[in-house]
């Protein structure tokens, strides 16, 4: 593994990415996005820069009782200029110790992100006309 195989991987996270949001210029807050028999995808925006997004992409599932069970959520950024997209370390789960190498543990949450992005888009899950959109409070402009 090289710093080029990784910017590669970048490379289709952000296309694959674009495929599951390709109208990501236009959200503010959040949207929800549903696919059949599968558990509501939410989308946030967190952060919006000049050439850059910060996303988290995040799925709820729900107990047989209906209450909510775990969540999965992943942050990445978009780098919209390069158009790459680099799976970010999850606040929750950041740690005070150094990685033993940066580079194999962001190609560990990169090819994490290239896969879920896939088995997000072979759901259905997709932004467009029909995604539910609510505001959040902090959103930017």
């Amino acid at each position: 593994m090289s710093f080029s195989t990784l910017m590669e991987l970048y490379e289709s996270n952000y296309i694959r990415f674009r495929r599951l949001a390709p109208s990501l210029d236009r959200l503010s807050g959040s949207v929800t996005l549903s696919a059949r028999g599968e558990p509501d995808l939410h989308l946030t925006i967190l952060d919006r820069a000049r050439f850059t997004t910060t996303v988290m992409l995040a799925h709820q599932s729900s107990e047989d009782d209906g209450e909510l069970g775990e969540r999965h959520e992943l942050h990445l950024r978009v780098y919209h200029d390069a158009r790459l997209a680099e799976a970010l370390p999850c606040p929750m789960n950041a740690t005070e110790e150094e990685p033993v190498c940066e580079l194999v543990e962001r190609w560990k949450r990169n090819r994490f992100l290239y896969k879920w992005l896939a088995y997000n888009l072979s759901c259905g899950y997709r932004l467009g006309d029909t995604a539910k959109s609510r505001p959040i409070l902090n959103s930017l402009p």
